[in-house]
């Protein structure tokens, strides 16, 4: 009997260790299962699809942009920067109320026309993701929208989204710790970098930005009155101020600069994505 047991506990064991490998989950892909994706310059949709035995086949849609590595990159605030309020912006985005400072949709466009991609960063929770997007989407001022770009939202709760915002008053950590990703799938050189403007409204928004290689000179914050302020001279002025001057501040990127008819497709795009 105790040969028997012995020889069932060495097949068990065996059988155990014929087993196929646990396929881990990964969100990262590899550079070789990007290519596989067959990308397009600009915003492309992905679609993720999983089997659960009690839903059945449950699918996700986001979206994925490509840009090319010597682009430079805008990165914006959400909530105090485009909105008026952190709080109000928060709470009045989710039952569908503007709450924008006036000429901010006009003054991105004007940036993104001379050639610059945008990135809006947040720290709002990643289950707000969707409706964070339809609220960038749907932003209407004087006939302008807002232009499309990556939305990058904290991977927490609501709960702790908020807390972090209001209470503790820490967004840069999670600001911080995003941009610095995003930057190193450019630069290798943090004072070579390709981030080259950043907007917020708080002297945390400003702390990240320099933080991930942003000039001074090239930081601005809005105050509750959308007013910006430089970041290196301390001088404040009218959002219509720096779009006068925009040619100035952002000069045009030869073989980038949009003409209106490649932002209609884009925006037909982003609403084909988003339907």
């Amino acid at each position: 009997n105790n040969n028997n047991n012995n020889n069932n506990g060495k097949e068990k064991k065996e059988a155990k260790a014929a087993k196929p490998p646990r396929k881990r989950r990964n969100t990262r892909l590899t550079s070789e299962e990007l290519k596989m994706l067959d990308l397009k310059p600009g915003l492309n949709t992905v679609t993720y699809s999983y089997k659960s035995r009690v839903f059945g086949t449950q699918t996700l849609e986001c979206n994925l942009f490509l840009w090319d590595s010597e682009d430079k990159v805008v990165v914006s605030d959400i909530d105090g920067t485009i909105t008026k309020s952190d709080v109000l912006g928060h709470i009045y985005t989710m039952v569908g109320k503007d709450y924008a400072h006036p000429g901010i949709a006009s003054l991105y466009r004007k940036i993104v026309r001379n050639g610059y991609k945008i990135l809006f960063v947040t720290s709002r929770a990643i289950s707000q993701s969707n409706s964070t997007r339809a609220y960038l989407r749907t932003l209407t001022q004087n006939g302008e929208t807002l232009p499309i770009g990556p939305v990058m939202c904290a991977p927490d709760p609501i709960s702790t989204a908020l807390y972090r915002e209001v209470v503790a008053r820490k967004p840069e950590v999670f600001k911080i710790r995003c941009l610095t990703r995003v930057r190193r799938l450019f630069d290798v050189d943090i004072n070579k970098t390709r981030m080259f403007a950043g907007f917020g409204n708080r002297s945390s928004d400003a702390l990240a930005y320099k933080t991930c290689g942003i000039e001074l000179d090239k930081i601005y914050t809005i105050d509750p009155k959308s007013r910006l302020r430089s970041e290196k001279t301390g001088e404040t002025f009218e959002i219509q101020h720096l779009m006068d001057k925009v040619d100035q501040a952002f000069p045009r990127i030869e073989g980038r600069i949009q003409n209106d008819d490649e932002e209609e497709e884009e925006a037909k795009e982003d609403v084909a994505s988003s339907s």
